[in-house]
């Protein structure tokens, strides 16, 4: 079917994204910033030369990956009328909206950058503009991290549901998609716990709660985008 072939393509394209996601954060962490991974956030480099491109590209790339896969995945659903007026196939489209949210707040972040810094250095002094790009880019990282662990579970417990029904290649791993979902939860959690130590005095590791966030993001969509695949 055309359909299954268009499925498949976006799924693999979504794929080769998140290896480009893959080499461009990790670029961006061997550049020479000086930050501190254990305190400094994934959007501090996209505030400084050295690193700025590949901030840029990375997150455009999970943006890119992620807008294939709501893609994806609500043409696999759409061709499979047996689905039709089932509160599975509901859950299913919600979780991938969430997604499609996840998608856009993530290509939107390229334009907004973290430019406040406690002790900046010469040059980047607080301004009003810099502030209103800094607030912008906090209220679309809040969007972005708070809908992809809605989105995963959502999309993994739809899945679960109408799968047999359809003969949907992915509900065979469903249960995979659905752990790696509630793990995205786990990470958001811990990534909120590391702020709340900061405002307690505790240890300053926002950094560290970040990237094990990212860590839990990167693994759905590599999984999402795989199962997709094999459809």
């Amino acid at each position: 079917m055309a359909t299954t072939a268009t499925v498949t393509n976006l799924a693999s394209a979504s794929l080769f994204f998140m290896c480009t996601w893959l080499v461009a954060i990790v670029g961006a962490h061997l550049r020479p910033t000086g930050y501190n991974f254990l305190q400094n956030a994934v959007s501090d480099f996209g505030s400084h030369p050295a690193s700025r491109p590949f901030a840029w590209a990375q997150w455009l790339s999970m943006s890119t990956a992620a807008a294939l896969q709501t893609a994806a995945g609500f043409l696999l659903l759409n061709a499979n009328p047996e689905l039709s007026g089932l509160s599975a196939l509901a859950k299913a489209k919600s979780g991938l909206t969430a997604l499609g949210v996840f998608a856009g707040a993530r290509f939107a972040i390229i334009f907004f950058p973290n430019l406040v810094r406690e002790n900046p250095p010469p040059g980047q002094e607080r301004t009003d503009f810099r502030v209103f790009l800094t607030i912008v880019h906090l209220l679309l990282a809040v969007v972005a991290f708070a809908s992809l662990p809605a989105a995963s579970i959502q999309i993994a417990e739809g899945v679960q549901a109408a799968g047999p029904l359809a003969g949907l290649p992915v509900y065979q791993q469903s249960d995979v998609l659905l752990g790696l979902g509630w793990t995205t939860l786990g990470g958001l959690v811990f990534m909120v716990a590391t702020i709340w130590l900061r405002r307690f005095d505790g240890p300053k590791v926002f950094g560290l709660g970040e990237r094990v966030y990212y860590v839990t993001m990167a693994l759905w969509l590599f999984a999402f985008g795989a199962l997709l695949s094999q459809s």
